[in-house]
């Protein structure tokens, strides 16, 4: 789940990235390699929100840190207004999850998409609400894996582009995805519909 491989800091694809979709690309601090940290990131502010494309390393005493795998991200913090949680990924991809705790698997009514994915929630009447938006079910479907969730957001934000708040959308791209201007520009894109749609209905 995730990804732990790295790549330089002067990555082509992230910063035409930014460039496309009107966003900010920062440089991995020298030093990131070795102590941790952030890494690379892209940057979009939309409306009240931001996103971000990121490599991050966990910093461990413990372990030498240059040898710390690199876990690319997005995330995008929000205040979330009701405690609605979802969790959504493919069936052909971490089948053997199983169970958040506190959420049951949900169907939305749309078999072209409940045949691809499996969607845990705590409150299915605001799953439906979400996924009656048709484009966040098709940038979905545009990508070739998928794990996102909202879930408790980090009380310490880890880069200085995003706010705190209680809430937050993730996804763990796979490597391959990372590298793809037109996969990443779509999960930017997702991000946003999903943040706007949460805002609809009352969630965000």
């Amino acid at each position: 789940m995730g990804t732990s491989q790295t790549f330089e800091p002067t990555d082509g694809v992230w910063s035409q990235l930014a460039k496309e979709i009107g966003g900010q690309f920062l440089n991995a601090l020298p030093d990131y390699y070795y102590l941790g940290g952030i890494g690379p990131t892209v940057h979009l502010k939309v409306e009240e929100w931001s996103i971000v494309l990121e490599g991050y390393k966990q910093s461990t005493p413990d372990v030498e840190r240059r040898h710390l795998p690199e876990i690319i991200r997005m995330r995008a913090p929000y205040n979330d207004k009701d405690s609605f949680r979802f969790i959504i990924w493919r069936k052909n991809l971490l089948s053997g999850l199983g169970k958040i705790l506190g959420m049951q698997d949900v169907e939305i009514g749309d078999p072209g998409f409940d045949d691809e994915f499996i969607i845990q929630c705590n409150d299915e009447v605001k799953l439906r609400a979400l996924f009656a938006n048709a484009r966040i079910k098709q940038l979905l479907h545009s990508q070739p894996y998928v794990f996102f969730q909202n879930r408790e957001g980090e009380s310490q934000p880890s880069s200085t582009l995003l706010n705190t708040a209680n809430t937050e959308l993730y996804f763990l791209p796979r490597y391959d995805q990372t590298q793809d201007c037109a996969l990443l520009k779509s999960l930017f894109e997702l991000f946003s519909e999903t943040l706007r749609q949460l805002r609809s209905i009352g969630s965000a």
